[in-house]
């Protein structure tokens, strides 16, 4: 009875799941439980109603354009979208496990791989990120991270994992059309280090790209602990933006590290009880 017992147990250990799974900073976001290969992904407001699947997943979402023609516009606030989402950010999610932070950035945006507007876009913007240090401040525009994507685009391969630098802020640059949407990019002033972290932008996926990114949550001077992290996205233009207040977790141990601690247990107490026999 006391074996049934103890077996029982170990399954159950077994079969706890762990708070946060694994996400991979690849572009593709099928391991935050959203499908954007299907053709309605393409729809207005598909982002809407598929979001993160992971429990404890943070996300802002505004997919409130779609793809058309130089003649369709959509007010995504501050600014417009045209043609069709080219200047909708449309989604921002969140998420951590017990030593990285994961970031993914949902937006109508092409790589703009001249650096420039010359081919008639506007560029990529950089990821912001802070944690408490400018939240209670009179300007709230600002971050105390910086994840460079407007420089590390500029020599990319679309939809291939890679990485890009993570700096320390003490400089930003403003948009250059709707001061609403600051900051947009790092500002050539920083003095911050840079540490290389993974990163990708994807290509074209039924008229979405992603950025993703893996952060190691000591950068951000942060634990394993609860703790508030802001995060902001925007392209040169500050046609449109999304800003995302988001929690770290805690996290408990994988399933792996549990099931490997019951079958000990389990191990101990049939070989004690073959010695009794």
């Amino acid at each position: 009875m006391k074996r049934i017992a103890l077996l029982t147990f170990v399954l159950i250990l077994g079969s706890i799941t762990s708070a946060h799974a694994v996400y991979t900073a690849d572009g593709i976001l099928s391991d935050w439980g959203i499908d954007l290969s299907v053709p309605e992904s393409a729809d207005l407001g598909y982002l809407e109603t598929n979001t993160p699947k992971g429990v404890n997943a943070d996300y802002e979402t505004e997919d409130i354009s779609a793809y058309g023609t130089a003649n369709e516009w959509y007010f995504v606030g501050p600014g417009w979208s045209n043609p069709g989402n080219t200047y909708d950010v449309e989604g921002l999610y969140f998420d951590n496990d017990a030593e990285f932070a994961y970031i993914a950035i949902v937006t109508g945006l092409h790589f703009n791989i001249d650096g420039g507007i010359a081919d008639g876009f506007f560029d990529v913007g950089d990821i912001f990120l802070d944690t408490g240090l400018y939240q209670n401040t009179t300007d709230t525009k600002k971050y105390a991270f910086g994840i460079d994507v407007s420089s590390y685009v500029a020599s990319l391969v679309p939809g291939t994992a890679g990485t890009a630098d993570f700096y320390g802020v003490n400089d930003w640059q403003g948009t250059q059309i709707f001061s609403d949407a600051n900051p947009w990019t790092i500002g050539i002033n920083n003095t911050g280090a840079a540490t290389s972290i993974d990163f990708a932008y994807s290509g074209n996926q039924n008229t979405h790209y992603v950025m993703e990114a893996k952060i190691p949550l000591s950068l951000l001077g942060l634990s394993n602990e609860e703790h508030d992290i802001w995060a902001h996205w925007t392209m040169q233009c500050g046609n449109d933006v999304l800003n995302l207040k988001a929690s770290v977790n805690h996290v408990v141990p994988e399933p792996a590290t549990m099931l490997l601690f019951g079958t000990g247990l389990a191990g101990a107490f049939l070989k004690r009880k073959k010695r009794t026999i």
